[in-house]
């Protein structure tokens, strides 16, 4: 697999909003200007967002970078779960914001001959969104898993091509009826050209995604979602459990957010 660099540059600046809108139940997409942030990005890289001056949420937030448009717009996709990111919904266009990034490592790309399959559930679409444009010149698959219809992202405008995507809610108001570690199962069972795997979402899919893929012998990336208060490795709050033979612990922000799946427990 091809290394999507990752850069040494860590940028702290002030940006301005461009845009912050509702786009799907409690999803917001966000776009602020910053040529310095979006030169430098690459998928699976996330930054590190201070949405209040005030001391109450002194602390920063971490959200995967999306996408970059042109040379100097980021995209964030988020969704308003607490009291940070609902201030942060609020803040409407012309507003600035205190970002640093991007931080973490990124996804590594397949190679020419592997089929990349994307698996998602809910807001775990942020990340991938990225990768899907980075190699949206060759065939790729992405399963989207929602609770309901009302949460799917709006994947033609945020640059996806929608033929490559399958939905699956677990009400069965949209796409398919079922998980969609369902239709993950249902491609690997049936498939006829070497796949890789990227996913990013709640705990329980990406713990039967890691179950599919090592059944399969199939080569997995998993981006994980963390509570961090830095971002940057020094207060030791986002590690998750190494499955190496050293056994130990790895830090979600520097080691990660992407990792192996067969590096972490």
């Amino acid at each position: 697999m091809e290394k999507c660099r990752r850069p040494d540059v860590m940028i702290d600046q002030s940006v301005e909003i461009l845009r912050n809108e509702k786009v799907a139940e409690n999803t917001f997409l966000l776009a602020f200007a910053s040529k310095e942030i979006a030169a430098e990005a690459e998928p699976g890289q996330f930054v590190m967002v201070q949405v209040s001056e005030g001391l109450e949420h002194l602390l920063r937030r971490p959200f995967s970078v999306c996408a970059v448009e042109g040379k100097g717009v980021v995209i964030l996709l988020y969704k308003r779960v607490g009291a940070g990111t609902g201030l942060l919904s609020d803040i409407g266009p012309g507003r600035r914001i205190r970002v640093l990034g991007p931080l973490g490592k990124g996804f590594k790309l397949p190679g020419p001959s592997m089929l990349p399959v994307l698996v998602t559930g809910g807001i775990g679409v942020a990340p991938m969104v990225f990768l899907a444009r980075r190699i949206a010149s060759r065939p790729f698959i992405w399963l989207a898993g929602y609770r309901t219809a009302s949460e799917t992202a709006p994947f033609s405008r945020l640059g996806v091509p929608v033929e490559n995507i399958s939905i699956a809610t677990e009400d069965g108001s949209a796409g398919t009826e079922c998980l969609v570690t369902e239709l993950l199962e249902k491609h690997l069972d049936f498939a006829t050209e070497q796949s890789c795997v990227f996913s990013c979402g709640p705990a329980a899919m990406l713990k039967k995604v890691a179950a599919l893929v090592e059944k399969h012998r199939v080569p997995s990336q998993v981006s994980i979602e963390a509570a961090m208060a830095c971002g940057i490795g020094a207060c030791q709050g986002c590690t998750v459990a190494s499955s190496s033979p050293g056994g130990g612990f790895r830090r979600v922000c520097v080691d990660g957010p992407v990792f192996d799946s067969f590096d972490i427990d």
